[in-house]
């Protein structure tokens, strides 16, 4: 009676996350918790910034080819602005990254 009624009537379960929706939500969390060093920091002030930024070694070292050997401030490229607009653009327009975009949007 009462018992096979309850059994007939399985409880509705909230479907499982996807492996996309799982990283998307680990992602957020990521940029929500690092939102200073990777958004304000590489993104808009090393990527973004109009203005010439110092490089980090004043003094090259010949051996290294890997210094910089111009000790004059750079900045940007335009590559590097377009592909970092495009990178920013996609990570604020996430729907899981909403709080985020309104963070930055403000901070401008």
């Amino acid at each position: 009676g009462d018992m096979q009624q309850q059994h007939q009537q399985p409880q509705p379960h909230e479907p499982l996350p996807t492996p996309a929706e799982i990283m998307e939500q680990t992602a957020s969390q990521f940029l929500q918790t690092h939102y200073k060093p990777v958004l304000q920091t590489l993104i808009t002030q090393k990527c973004l910034s109009p203005h010439p930024t110092k490089p980090s070694n004043k003094d090259p070292d010949p051996n290294n080819p890997n210094s910089n050997p111009n000790p004059n401030p750079t900045k940007p490229n335009y590559m590097t602005r377009r592909l970092t607009l495009q990178l920013l653009s996609t990570l604020l327009l996430n729907r899981s990254n909403y709080p985020i975009m309104i963070r930055y949007i403000s901070s401008s």
